[in-house]
């Protein structure tokens, strides 16, 4: 009976440290890892008490103080940045994440090293925007949109922001450039 009891002892430990290490890395609707709509930035620190937590001070193109946060982990690799929705408010929750780190994956199995591919067969596709740079792809369900790199598409399309670009028209291998998680709190509902 003994011998039972540390068998199921051990596995509930095994079993719970497994979750603990994906839901540490889940990407799913208002949640990036340990990270959720309602997390504040004062609690940053002790969330990646092991990792680095960069405080960036920067100013955007309108003159308006930027504070993101940059998450980098134990080996130098940046994690994620996290943008609040007030400046200078340790209260203030986050309004959006861009994901870096390969390591964050939604339950379907998308992260930013992902494609398009992985996109389509997995979530509906909400909006495309043409940029000069590059296409924005909103992905529904989780509240996240992707850029990819327009050098990725057929030639015609590299051109331009004007021209309009449907889901048919990108590459199943088009490599997602940067991706980001919005983060909405039941008053914006």
């Amino acid at each position: 009976m003994k011998y039972t009891f540390l068998i199921l002892v051990a596995f509930i430990g095994l079993t719970s440290c497994s979750d603990a290490k994906k839901d540490k890395f889940l990407l799913a609707k208002n949640q990036v890892g340990l990270v959720n709509a309602n997390t504040q930035v004062h609690e940053i620190d002790a969330l990646f008490e092991s990792d680095s937590v960069v405080r960036m001070n920067l100013e955007d193109r309108f003159r308006t103080q930027v504070q993101d946060l940059e998450i980098y982990n134990t080996e130098g690799e940046k994690l994620m940045v996290l943008e609040p929705r007030k400046e200078k408010d340790s209260t203030a929750n986050f309004k959006q994440v861009q994901v870096v780190h390969a390591n964050f994956k939604t339950e379907k199995g998308l992260g930013p090293d992902s494609t398009f591919k992985d996109i389509y067969e997995n979530y509906e596709i909400g909006k495309i925007q043409n940029t000069f740079m590059s296409v924005l792809i909103s992905i529904e369900g989780i509240d996240a949109f992707v850029s990819i790199n327009k050098k990725q598409l057929p030639e015609q399309l590299r051109t331009g922001s004007e021209i309009e670009i449907r889901a048919s028209q990108i590459p199943d291998d088009a490599k997602i450039q940067h991706f980001w998680m919005n983060f909405t709190l039941d008053e914006e509902k």
